[in-house]
């Protein structure tokens, strides 16, 4: 999950905030968690799940235009929580 906010048009100070923000970021660290369900054949199964990003080659852009490039790669390692 990648958390982003957005710029509030009411906020008067929202050019300030934006400008903060435009630019290249490259990634250095990324947590996951979650959980995954299903059925196979009459079982049902499910999971919760943690992780964490290794092996990290990867920026993510802000620009101008409210839009966002992500280009890279990492590794995901994955364990099951308990």
């Amino acid at each position: 999950m990648i958390l982003l906010s957005s710029f509030s048009s009411g906020n008067e100070n929202s050019e300030v905030d934006r400008a903060m923000v435009v630019d290249t970021w490259n990634l250095e660290a990324f947590d996951y968690s979650g959980s995954t369900s299903g059925n196979f054949e009459i079982v049902d199964l499910s999971s919760d799940y943690s992780g964490e990003a290794r092996n990290i080659d990867a920026a993510l852009s802000f620009n101008e235009d409210n839009t966002f490039n992500f280009e890279g790669s990492y590794d995901v390692v994955l364990e099951p929580k308990e």
